[in-house]
């Protein structure tokens, strides 16, 4: 029997370059990395507003729950975030591109829902299950495995899944370089301000120190004075006290 294989992109850091890694999952788990360069698409285009004109019913469907799924759940920041977003996105594009280039493979239709990568950047992903859905994959177990699985593919369906996806690639990639900085930046001003603060306590722990060291000798120099004064008075007589 085939294996399922699971193809995707992970990216390496968010870099101009946009180097991402390969991941290749089998129905066994393995995972073995190879590095590949891939350039994102640089169109930044809007959400579509409208359904192409003389789509079939089920296309004009499939294309109206593809863009509810992407541009309604996915690429909604209070929903996931920007990070989330692109791994989203690059990850199934990526599974789109697949079956569209290999027609007549198998492997490619199919992916284990146990994947640890597909789960961490799929499943996890609020509408991530429901923009493949939209695009023809069905839940099927095999071999006691959840799997989804594409089983009738549509060429016109799944061409118009990659243009949605390929068109939002560069604008999604921006907005997790800005998350990413932003929060860099978060941090690192949280943390200079806890620098400040805690030098702010050492500061004034010094100068209490400090004045407490000073009032300490004062007193200790009162205290050497008034003794002194005392052995002095003590040790002299006066005429008056003489013997006649």
């Amino acid at each position: 029997m085939t294996k399922s294989v699971f193809e995707i992109d992970i990216p390496c850091s968010l870099r101009t370059n946009h180097m991402s890694q390969s991941l290749r999952g089998d129905a066994d788990g393995g995972v073995p990395t190879e590095p590949v360069e891939r350039t994102v698409c640089p169109e930044r285009v809007l959400p579509p507003t409208a359904v192409p004109s003389r789509l079939a019913p089920h296309v004009e469907e499939a294309h109206s729950a593809l863009v509810s799924a992407l541009h309604g759940t996915i690429l909604q920041s209070h929903v996931n975030a920007p990070p989330k977003q692109m791994a989203c996105v690059e990850t199934l594009s990526k599974m789109v591109h697949n079956v569209i280039d290999n027609p007549g493979e198998e492997k490619y239709r199919r992916v284990r829902c146990t994947n640890e990568a597909f789960k961490t950047r799929v499943l996890a992903v609020k509408g991530g299950e429901e923009f493949l859905r939209a695009a023809g994959w069905r839940e099927q177990t095999i071999e006691f495995t959840r799997h989804l699985v594409l089983q009738r593919p549509d060429d016109e369906v799944l061409q118009i899944a990659a243009r949605l996806l390929d068109k939002c690639q560069q604008a999604v990639f921006e907005k997790a370089e800005r998350h990413t900085r932003d929060q860099w930046l978060a941090k690192n001003e949280a943390q200079i301000t806890k620098q400040s603060t805690l030098q702010a306590i050492a500061d004034d722990k010094a100068r209490r120190r400090d004045a407490a060291e000073r009032a300490a000798q004062a007193r200790r120099a009162s205290q050497l004075a008034e003794t002194e004064l005392g052995a002095d008075g003590g040790g002299t007589q006066g005429p008056d006290s003489q013997t006649p």
